[in-house]
């Protein structure tokens, strides 16, 4: 529902779903239409860091570690995600508190890189943290709960309410892009309660 001009109608909400990640990152954008209640994915890509990091971000690598270059490769798509989408709201998978505590702390210290690359973008731009569970329920029939990630994608493609924006092809996208499109799906379902 873009107007001739460019801008959206007031009662769609365009919302960003990031599954998380160190090295391997899903973005997916979807205007979610708060009078049909359906989502129309309009961008979905997997980021994978380390391919250009260490080359990108070679001093950062040897000086300060692997993993902030990686940060940064995803936080340099991220921004050019927000500029061109300009999203209401921003959801990212929150990390699974049973991880080792290393990998733990490293999913936490992307997440709050992102976050602040979204502070920094726009101040008002709300970062919210999802659990895995939450996101995936979003995505479930109405009385069903699974986890199984080939469930889950083919709950997706059976919903008549996720539809396929210019461009996109709902099954050809990766496990990282479908979960983006549950992060997305869960913000969309708590907004229409907050208007309802």
């Amino acid at each position: 529902m873009i107007s001739l001009d460019g801008f959206r109608a007031p009662w769609v909400y365009r919302i960003l779903g990031i599954d998380n990640g160190t090295n391997t990152v899903g973005f997916t954008v979807i205007d979610h239409n708060l009078r049909t209640g359906i989502s129309t994915v309009i961008f979905a890509e997997t980021v994978t860091a380390d391919k250009s990091a260490y080359n990108k971000y070679a001093g950062v690598a040897a000086n300060r570690n692997n993993l902030n270059a990686r940060l940064l490769v995803i936080n340099d798509f991220l921004q050019e995600v927000l500029e061109e989408y300009d999203p209401d709201i921003v959801g990212c998978e929150a990390p699974f508190s049973h991880l080792n505590i290393s990998t733990y702390r490293a999913l936490v210290t992307s997440m709050k890189s992102m976050d602040d690359t979204c502070y920094n973008h726009r101040r008002t731009l709300q970062f919210v943290e999802i659990s895995p569970g939450k996101a995936k329920k979003a995505v479930c029939p109405v009385d069903v709960y699974k986890t199984d990630k080939e469930v889950i994608r083919q709950f997706i493609l059976d919903d008549d309410r996720i539809i396929e924006g210019q461009f996109i092809v709902l099954e050809d996208l990766d496990e990282h892009s479908i979960d983006g499109i549950s992060v997305c799906r869960f913000l969309a379902l708590e907004t229409e309660k907050a208007f309802t």
